[in-house]
């Protein structure tokens, strides 16, 4: 765990590489002995920096929240939540336990309820005990599990988890 400063604060353009590393360190850490390591390589390169570039001005343009969290003047986290729907929260992993994947989804907490929503919404892989664990603390109700699939066609099992805000 880095036990560094980070400060909060809306995603920019420039961030695309930042936050496509983020996004893959903590996926390879999180989904290592959850998925084939192919079917994981297969999904970050398609969620790669080409991704982000050819998203981001779409996303910063519209009412989504994408903030990243930022040490030394670089992305070590982020979150991007769209509605009741968390899309993503990622944190690298030696930032891990440093209390920053937990302001991120208080961020996006409050961004649903100014926004008028009553409930915030994800899904994480049934696996990943790690991120159930965290999701509970925060008062993360699981309402069911299902079978995703990622793009190769590979089974994801994910669990459904629910925030009523109202």
């Amino acid at each position: 765990m880095s036990s560094g400063r980070y400060s909060l604060r809306r995603a920019e353009a420039e961030d695309a590489a930042g936050i496509a590393a983020v996004h893959r360190q903590a996926r390879e850490a999180a989904y290592d002995g959850l998925a084939p390591a192919a079917t994981i390589a297969d999904h970050i390169a398609r969620t790669g920096e080409d991704y982000w570039c050819a998203r981001l001005p779409a996303i910063l343009a519209g009412d989504d929240l994408l903030a990243v969290a930022e040490a030394d003047r670089r992305p070590v986290g982020f979150v991007h939540q769209c509605g009741e729907r968390l899309h993503r929260l990622y944190v690298s992993p030696p930032w891990w336990g440093s209390g920053i994947a937990p302001s991120l989804f208080l961020l996006a907490r409050d961004h649903a309820l100014s926004s008028g929503h009553g409930r915030l919404i994800l899904d994480a892989h049934a696996g990943n005990a790690r991120a159930r664990a965290f999701y509970a603390r925060l008062g993360g109700c699981e309402t069911g599990e299902r079978i995703d699939r990622f793009a190769d066609g590979t089974p994801a099992p994910v669990v459904d988890l629910v925030w009523n805000l109202g």
